[in-house]
């Protein structure tokens, strides 16, 4: 029997899910290129949807799960987290205006390509400094919580995935 995922691992395989479906629309890129052809691929409705559940994970739950169990001691390691929970929020502005900008185009362009790079190059930084800055923090203060929080998450994902259907949902259904 294997143990309950943790939230660190629960936001870890959320992180590779996103890097992966950027690894698609790249393969697709290169073919709307090589075919000159101007469609807007589905996984990039998928990329925008899956970040904008991850960010209401992180913002509902990953973060205050940091500040709750920072309130606890005032070491540099907690402010290190606060900082680290502060900066995240920053990025996720960041990439929800780009992604506003983005959802503008309704064909795959060069600009689009430009902005679809922008928000790869903030997501990367931002999943970097999480899984640096924050997983390594709740790893050590967390403990059996962190099993508890993870399912709280998945349960979220499961709610916003119904309440938000994308292309694939569709496909799927069709």
């Amino acid at each position: 029997m294997h143990a309950a995922p943790t939230i660190e691992q629960f936001i870890s395989n959320k992180h590779r899910r996103i890097h992966g479906i950027f690894q698609q629309i790249r393969s697709a890129e290169i073919r709307l290129r090589d075919q000159k052809n101007d469609l807007k691929p589905l996984a990039i409705d998928e990329l925008f949807r899956q970040l904008e559940i991850e960010a209401t994970i992180e913002r509902e739950i990953l973060y205050p799960a940091v500040r709750s169990a920072a309130d606890e001691e005032n070491s540099e390691r907690e402010r290190e987290a606060l900082a680290a929970v502060e900066d995240g929020l920053d990025r996720h502005a960041d990439i929800e205006q780009l992604i506003r900008q983005a959802r503008q185009h309704t064909t795959y362009a060069e600009d689009l390509g430009s902005l679809l790079g922008e928000i790869e190059s903030t997501v990367r930084l931002h999943f970097q400094e999480e899984e640096h800055r924050i997983m390594p923090f709740l790893k050590q203060v967390l403990g059996d919580e962190s099993q508890r929080l993870a399912l709280f998450a998945h349960r979220r994902v499961e709610e916003l995935l119904a309440a938000t259907e994308g292309p694939f949902t569709q496909e799927r259904r069709a």
